[in-house]
C-alpha cells in the first residue's frame, strides 16, 4: 500500500504504547474474522440490517489488499472499506463477489479512484440479477480516523497539501461533535481554519463522529461566521445523522461552505428544501438512504454532474432546476417527480425513472433541443400539463424507453404535427395524462417535441 512520503509519528502512537498486548489480541481476532466480514451475508437475511432480502442482486464480498474487513450493509446497499491513515485511495483494485448468476458493473478487479481533487468519491456499482432486475450499490473508502483534537492538530501541522482547493488534505475524524469542552464541531472547524499559514483545504470525513445523545439531526452551522467551513472541499456526514438542519432561502444550513465540491451521508433520509441552493462549486452528491428530496434542494447548482440518490421516492418541485451540467440521472425508486424538477437543465440527455407514477408540470421544461432519453416502467405514469414548456428553438427529439411487455399500454408515438389524438404520447408532449381514466388533460401539445417510443 502506498503512503505519503512525509508520514510522521502522531501523538496517538504515544498514547498507545501501553496497549501493545491488547492490540496484538485484537489483530488476531480481526485476522480470524476477516474472511467472514469481507464476504458478508448471501442474498438471504442480513441480521444487522432488518433481515432484508436482496433478490439475487447483492454484493456478497468486497476485498481490497491493505484494507480492513469491508462493512457490507444489505439494507442500505452500501459497502465501506477503511485503510490506514496516509493511504492513497486512488487506483484501488477491489475483488468483488455477487449473488449467483448476477453480474456487476464496473467489473470486479477494475481499478477505481475513491479520492480525487473533489475529495472523497463514492463509486456506484450496478448489480444485475439473472432476471434482469438491477440494484445500485454505493461503495466508499475511508481512512482510519483521528480521535482527539491533539491528533487532528498534529496531523494538519505535518501533512503536506491542502494549500489550494484542488489539493485537499483527507481529514478523517472520530469526535463527539456535540462536545463544547474542546472536542466539538466548532473546535474542529477552528483547527482547520488555523492550520498552516492560513488554514488548509480538507476533505472532511465525519462518518464515525457522534453528534450527541439521542440526536439524529446534523447542524453544520457553528454559530459564528468564517469558522473554517470555507476550507472544506468534501464533506462526509456522520452516520449517526439521519437528517440535516432545516434550511430556507434566507437561512441555508451549508451557506458558509463556499468551496464545497462533494457531499455525502450514508443514513440521511431527507434532503430538506434549499439545503444546497445555488451551490456553484458542488459537483457530486451521494445520499443512498434519502427517500425525500425537498423542494429546491439543489436548484442552481450549475456544475452538479454526479447524483447518487437510489432510494429517493419523491423528487420535489424545482429540486434540480437550473443544474446546467446534469447529463445522466438514475432514480430507480422515484414515484413522484415534482413540478419543474428538471426545468432548465440544458445538458440532460438520459433520465431513468422506472418507478415513476406521476411527473409534474413543466418537469422537463426549458431544456435545449437535443437527444433526450427517458426510461420509464411497466405502467404509464400520470402526467401534468406542459411537461416540455419553454422550448422555443428547433425540434427536440425525445425517446421514451419502456419495457417490451408494456408497449401496448403506452401506445404509438404521435406524429410531430398531431395535436389532437387523445393518447399517452400526446399527454407526454404537453396535454397531460390521467392514468386512472386513461384520458388527456386540458393542456396543449408542444409541436417542438418529436416523440419516439422504443422498448427495452
Amino acid at each position: 500500500m502506498k503512503t505519503f512520503d512525509d508520514k510522521r509519528t502522531l501523538s496517538v502512537f504515544r498514547a498507545l504504547k501501553g496497549l501493545a498486548g491488547t492490540l496484538a489480541i485484537v489483530a488476531c481476532l480481526l485476522a480470524a474474522s476477516c474472511e467472514a466480514q469481507q464476504k458478508g451475508p448471501e442474498d438471504g437475511t442480513d441480521p444487522g440490517n432488518g433481515g432484508i432480502v436482496n433478490s439475487g442482486k447483492a454484493i456478497t464480498g468486497f476485498v481490497i489488499p491493505g484494507a480492513e474487513p469491508a462493512r457490507i450493509k444489505q439494507k442500505r446497499r452500501t459497502v465501506r472499506v477503511t485503510f490506514p491513515l496516509y493511504s492513497v485511495l486512488t487506483g484501488l483494485v477491489p475483488e468483488i463477489t455477487v449473488s449467483p448468476g448476477a453480474s456487476i458493473s464496473p467489473a470486479s478487479l477494475s481499478p477505481q479512484d475513491f479520492f480525487s481533487a473533489g475529495g472523497f468519491s463514492p463509486v456506484v456499482y450496478t448489480v444485475t440479477a439473472k432476471d434482469g432486475a438491477k440494484a445500485y450499490w454505493t461503495v466508499t473508502a475511508g481512512l482510519r480516523p483521528l480521535q482527539t483534537m491533539e491528533e487532528v492538530e498534529d496531523y494538519l501541522a505535518g501533512v503536506s497539501g491542502g494549500d489550494d482547493v484542488d489539493n485537499p488534505v483527507p481529514l478523517p475524524v472520530r469526535l463527539d461533535l456535540s462536545d463544547t469542552n474542546g472536542e466539538g464541531w466548532a473546535d474542529l472547524l477552528n483547527a482547520i481554519k488555523t492550520a498552516g499559514t492560513g488554514g488548509k483545504f480538507v476533505a472532511l470525513d465525519l462518518s464515525e463522529c457522534s453528534i450527541g445523545v439521542n440526536v439524529t439531526e446534523f447542524d453544520p452551522r457553528p454559530g459564528e461566521d468564517n469558522s473554517g467551513e470555507d476550507r472544506i472541499v468534501s464533506l462526509v456526514l456522520p452516520e449517526a445523522a439521519t437528517s440535516i438542519a432545516a434550511s430556507t432561502p434566507d437561512i441555508i444550513a451549508f451557506r458558509q461552505f463556499e468551496e464545497l465540491k462533494s457531499v455525502s451521508g450514508e443514513n440521511i433520509g431527507t434532503i430538506v428544501g434549499c439545503d444546497f441552493l445555488n451551490f456553484d462549486k458542488l459537483q457530486s452528491v451521494s445520499f443512498p438512504a434519502a427517500a425525500n428530496i425537498g423542494r429546491s434542494a439543489f436548484i442552481g447548482c450549475a456544475i452538479l454532474a454526479n447524483v447518487n440518490l437510489p432510494a429517493a421516492t419523491n423528487i420535489g418541485g424545482s429540486a434540480f432546476e437550473n443544474c446546467d451540467a446534469l447529463a445522466t440521472v438514475i432514480f430507480p425508486a422515484a414515484t413522484n417527480i415534482g413540478t419543474r424538477a428538471f426545468f432548465e437543465c440544458p445538458s440532460l440527455r438520459s433520465l431513468s425513472l422506472p418507478a415513476a407514477e406521476t411527473i409534474g408540470h413543466r418537469a422537463l421544461g426549458g431544456t435545449e433541443p437535443g437527444g433526450l432519453t427517458v426510461r420509464l416502467g411497466p405502467a404509464p405514469p400520470a402526467l401534468e400539463t406542459e411537461l416540455f414548456s419553454d422550448i422555443s428553438v428547433g425540434t427536440k427529439n425525445v425517446t421514451v424507453a419502456v419495457p417490451s411487455g408494456a408497449a401496448a399500454k403506452y401506445g404509438s408515438a404521435p406524429a410531430l404535427a398531431d395535436t389532437t389524438t387523445e393518447s399517452w404520447g400526446n399527454g407526454f408532449r404537453g396535454k397531460g395524462w390521467d392514468s386512472a381514466g386513461k384520458t388527456c388533460l386540458g393542456g396543449s401539445v408542444n409541436t417542438a417535441v418529436n416523440l419516439i417510443i422504443v422498448t427495452y
